[in-house]
């Protein structure tokens, strides 16, 4: 008889404010169901060792213009139609969550985001994306930036926008890569588990309005897109 996963609920906030205590938690095997005001939003799951490490990328899609307007769904998929054989392979640019949120929401750097996100060739970022950008969305809506219905929009399009995107699980190897660059890079918890991420699904371009996370890409050797850069 299978033995259940074991399973916690943990609120958002908890989770972004001790972000630390979790990745070993779930490493051993415990699902996190992170919680919005008592609303399941997300879950955190072990990534299966036996599956392949490296995802199934997306293919970016022209981004809402606002939070209400769904992004439109062009037909660049990854797998659509036959590649030419003497074209490069695809620039993969991985989207932290500050970029993801200006995506979503008018913002100081919104609009560079946007064009980032729509000339992209392949996205990718880790599940830690999802949950983040619930959080910064969910503040957005306490600070009266968003009102309930564009709050509702804006979560709905996030759902959107990660689909079109290749999202790296929370993994043993993940997690230890991140521990390394904590510690290395002087980086806080989520910095040194997106720079995992970055290092993991081997992208060219880190897509971010974080300095510490975008000096440790440069120093890494990675092209920075920073849509507050001047």
């Amino acid at each position: 008889m299978p033995v259940a996963t074991p399973r916690v609920e943990v609120d958002v906030r908890e989770l972004k404010n001790n972000l630390s205590r979790y990745p070993d938690r779930v490493s051993d095997g415990l699902e996190i169901v992170v919680t919005e005001r008592g609303r399941p939003v997300a879950r955190l799951l072990r990534v299966d060792e036996t599956a392949d490490r490296r995802p199934r990328l997306g293919r970016a899609r022209a981004p809402a213009p606002d939070p209400g307007t769904p992004p439109a769904a062009a037909d660049r998929r990854l797998g659509h139609g036959e590649r030419p054989r003497h074209r490069p392979a695809p620039v993969t640019t991985y989207v932290d969550t500050s970029v993801l949120v200006k995506v979503l929401v008018d913002e100081p750097g919104t609009d560079r985001a946007r064009r980032l996100w729509q000339v992209a060739e392949e996205l990718a970022s880790v599940t830690l994306v999802a949950v983040e950008a619930r959080a910064a969305l969910a503040a957005a809506r306490r600070g009266k930036r968003l009102t309930p219905a564009r709050h509702r929009r804006a979560v709905a399009n996030l759902g959107v926008l990660l689909d079109q995107m290749g999202l790296v699980g929370v993994g043993d190897e993940l997690i230890e890569q991140a521990g390394e660059l904590a510690e290395s890079a002087s980086l806080r918890g989520h910095d040194a588990v997106h720079l995992a991420g970055v290092l993991m699904v081997e992208a060219t371009v880190l897509a971010s309005a974080d300095k510490d996370l975008c000096g440790a890409a440069e120093r890494l050797g990675l092209h920075i897109a920073n849509p507050l850069a001047v």
